[in-house]
């Protein structure tokens, strides 16, 4: 009987030992990785997003027929169907230049309304009518 007093099977102390220890390894590669997400990437990436929407937009415009500014952005909206299925950005300076500068312009957006948000608490009275009587 290979059990114990009560009958049980015994469980092989190796491979439990050997399944905690590759469970501890990812755990402490998630531990390291998770201040890295949270600081650093969750934060940037919509503006990742918007730098390879401006690329492909910047595509679409150099890519479309036309003599003037007026006929090009016309045009260039028939031909953003076509950019924005190529999942890599252009790496032309003039595309790469009009993602940068859509992502630059929103993050600026950005950090302006987060400068100058207003410190309100919810549900607190403000100004003098919380002093009246």
């Amino acid at each position: 009987m290979s059990g114990n007093k009560r009958g049980k099977p015994r469980s092989a102390p190796a491979a439990k030992k050997k399944q905690q220890q590759e469970h501890n390894v990812i755990s402490s590669i998630l531990l390291d990785f998770t201040p890295f997400l949270k600081q650093k990437f969750l934060p940037n990436f919509p503006y990742v997003l918007l730098f390879w929407f401006g690329n492909r937009m910047g595509e679409a415009y150099r890519l479309a027929s036309g003599n003037d500014v007026l006929k090009k952005v016309l045009h260039s909206m028939e031909t953003l169907g076509t950019t924005l299925s190529q999942p890599f950005p252009s790496f032309v300076p003039f595309d790469l230049l009009a993602g940068a500068a859509l992502a630059g312009i929103i993050y600026g957006v950005v950090q302006y309304k987060k400068k100058n948000a207003k410190k309100w608490r919810k549900d607190v009275e403000y100004g003098s009518a919380r002093w009246g009587a």
